[in-house]
């Protein structure tokens, strides 16, 4: 099942030091399967946290049209967009906890701003299995404030509370910011582990190339609608899009450069010539590869 798809979306802000519009967003198109975790990519400014903002329902595109669990979202209304929004969850890069509140009651405003009619020991009961289903124990935790948390714990906590509602999807932000490589790694895996155990979507958005691959079954990789070589840039945000392996096999220029050691192929920083890692020396200019 298709769970979100974007079509010919394009946004533009006005640019105050240069007065004029700047186009962020530039005819995007793409999906994301149920049961699927799908990560978009790219460098800074390429439209990753506008295009965040349009998924979540928090900022409008110029044009084309959002679908989420097949609901188209623009034209709905508030409330209606309320509805919506209770069907998927949301990590936010640093968590986003009320520094206010316990963990119980951060996990649990979700469901008490939603289904204000249930039983408070039912709540609790909630309360603790969403904390067990990202690996913090229930006794030990929801107790603690914010502020005691490390940043791994509140990532886990912010993920707790996505989950509150049981939604279909989730849409992460930037997961890994912040964290340690240990922490990082355990982070990927509870991501895998949510997929699997609860056949939702996720939705990633991420710079952190270790771990994309690390977590996803299909890769997006976004590009500034700026041209920064000449050679393959036709004006849309959507670069490209495959498998992990797909990606890793690429040889189109901009893939090559942003995967880097990832990527199976190198660019001739003489000629930009794109070829396999194994050679030595270009094939079209035949400067050694290392220059």
């Amino acid at each position: 099942m298709t769970t979100v798809v974007l079509k010919n979306i394009s946004k533009s802000f006005f640019n105050s030091k240069l007065k004029k519009m700047e186009i962020v967003l530039n005819n995007i198109s793409l999906t994301a399967q149920h049961g699927e975790v799908t990560v978009l990519m790219g460098q800074s400014g390429c439209g990753k946290s506008t295009l965040f903002r349009i998924l979540i329902g928090e900022e409008i595109a110029d044009s084309g049209c959002v679908s989420i669990l097949e609901k188209e979202v623009f034209p709905l209304n508030k409330k209606n967009l309320q509805e919506v929004k209770k069907k998927f969850g949301i990590l936010f890069q640093y968590g986003a906890l009320f520094n206010s509140m316990n963990v119980g009651d951060n996990i649990a405003f979700p469901i008490l701003e939603h289904q204000p009619q249930l039983h408070r020991d039912i709540i609790d009961i909630m309360v603790d299995t969403k904390l067990r289903q990202v690996s913090l124990e229930p006794e030990k935790f929801k107790h603690k404030m914010p502020a005691t948390l490390s940043g791994g714990e509140r990532k886990r906590v912010g993920l707790a509370r996505a989950l509150a509602l049981d939604p279909q999807l989730i849409f992460y932000d930037e997961p890994s910011a912040g964290l340690d490589p240990i922490v990082s790694r355990t982070i990927d895996k509870l991501i895998k582990n949510l997929v699997k155990m609860l056949g939702i979507a996720s939705v990633v958005i991420t710079h952190e190339l270790d771990s994309a691959f690390a977590i996803a079954d299909r890769m997006i990789i976004l590009k500034r609608a700026v041209p920064e070589h000449n050679d393959d840039w036709d004006g849309t945000i959507v670069y490209e899009e495959g498998t992990p392996d797909d990606l890793r096999n690429s040889q189109k220029p901009y893939t090559v450069e942003f995967l880097g050691e990832f990527s199976n192929f190198e660019i001739c920083k003489n000629c930009r010539f794109v070829q396999q890692k194994q050679f030595t020396t270009c094939e079209k200019c035949g400067k050694p590869q290392s220059e």
